[in-house]
């Protein structure tokens, strides 16, 4: 199994795999000393995780187990922790989007300037077109699929280029 740690890979040997039914979730086990020297974490612990019997009441064990840890340190569940976890991959869900969105609507506010600009450039071409008996509707279809055009063109260029880049990070991790 290769691990990235840091800007560095590792590889490690998996001598054996737990049913599912084993944990909640993916999980890698190796003894502290192995995973701090790995890790470069020597003499840091940050998370233990702990397996009751059955039948044992995990309200009562938790406030007990707090009672006895040093301060900083708290006892957790599992549900407790997925929370939180699925809460911050929420939030930064969000902040995705709304940068998403923030582009999308700088790209339209770009093309519709860049749009007009062009239709304003060529003021002298539209008026000897409507001169030459080109009506209102057949100028304004001619301008919209021009836009069409090149609104089409730079995003099959966005998506080739976004397809590249995306190809070439993912082969660089």
């Amino acid at each position: 199994l290769t691990a990235i740690v840091g800007n560095q890979t590792e590889s490690l040997h998996v001598i054996d795999v737990l049913p599912d039914t084993a944990y909640a979730g993916p999980l890698g086990l190796m003894d502290i000393a192995s995973a701090q020297w790995l890790l470069q974490r020597l003499g840091v612990l940050t998370r233990i995780d702990l397996r009751l019997r059955d039948g044992v009441d995990t309200g009562l064990f938790r406030r007990r187990l707090n009672a006895r840890l040093p301060a900083g340190v708290v006892a957790l569940t599992p549900a407790t922790e997925n929370a939180r976890a699925a809460t911050a991959t929420r939030a930064y869900r969000i902040n995705l989007d709304m940068l998403a969105l923030v582009a999308l609507v700088t790209g339209g506010f770009l093309v519709f300037s860049t749009q007009s600009l062009a239709v304003l450039r060529r003021r002298t071409a539209i008026g000897l077109l409507r001169a030459l008996g080109v009506t209102r509707t057949q100028l304004r279809g001619a301008l919209l699929l021009e836009g069409a055009a090149i609104g089409a063109a730079g995003s099959m260029l966005g998506l080739v280029l976004g397809s590249l880049t995306a190809v070439v990070v993912l082969h660089a991790l």
